[in-house]
């Protein structure tokens, strides 16, 4: 019976974040955390830790905190199998270390998520490990504009072919920004 309570609300972590409703997700990441704490470990627990440590960074702005619950979540990962690998290192280093480490330092397991993610079936999360890895962090690190455009092409054929709309469709944007911004720097 917990698991399946647990697997509604992991759901609910993911639809109340993409909807905006902080509140609700704060609620439930803290919930399954609770319930890891009260129950024992489970497949979402490591999830759990590092959406709570994404809540906190929004929240509070506790940097340290939410490293604390990263690390947590990163170190389930490492122990245990079969525990949202893909996700859990896209909500871990996408967007919670990327405030406190080296953004170089984050690509690297994002590369490896893709791979992990592909392998396990979480497709939707392997591709915006490939996003984060490929596009965002070399454009948000200064790697040059050029090296990033010859990328957007491959992965959004990537995305469309593995119906990962969402996806293509922020390939797309950031690659319109991309190409806006090199032929705007160039002279003439």
């Amino acid at each position: 019976f917990q698991k399946a309570i647990v697997s509604v609300i992991s759901k609910l972590i993911y639809f109340s974040f993409a909807a905006g409703d902080m509140y609700m997700n704060l609620l439930c990441c803290c919930k399954l955390v609770d319930m890891t704490l009260e129950f024992g470990i489970n497949e979402y627990s490591a999830k759990s830790f590092a959406a709570l440590a994404n809540a906190v960074i929004f929240a509070m702005q506790d940097f340290e905190t939410s490293t604390d619950f990263n690390l947590i979540a990163l170190s389930m990962l490492q122990k245990f199998r079969g525990m949202h690998h893909s996700e859990t290192t896209f909500i871990a280093y996408a967007v919670g270390l990327g405030w406190v480490r080296p953004l170089e330092d984050c690509i690297d397991p994002l590369r490896h998520a893709v791979a992990e993610g592909m392998k396990t079936g979480e497709t939707e999360f392997a591709y915006w490990n490939a996003f984060a890895h490929s596009i965002t962090l070399p454009y948000s690190i200064g790697k040059p504009i050029s090296s990033i455009l010859a990328e957007c092409p491959r992965l959004s054929l990537l995305c469309e072919d593995a119906a990962q709309k969402a996806h293509a469709l922020e390939i797309s944007v950031l690659w319109q920004m991309l190409h806006n911004i090199s032929e705007a720097s160039r002279p003439g």
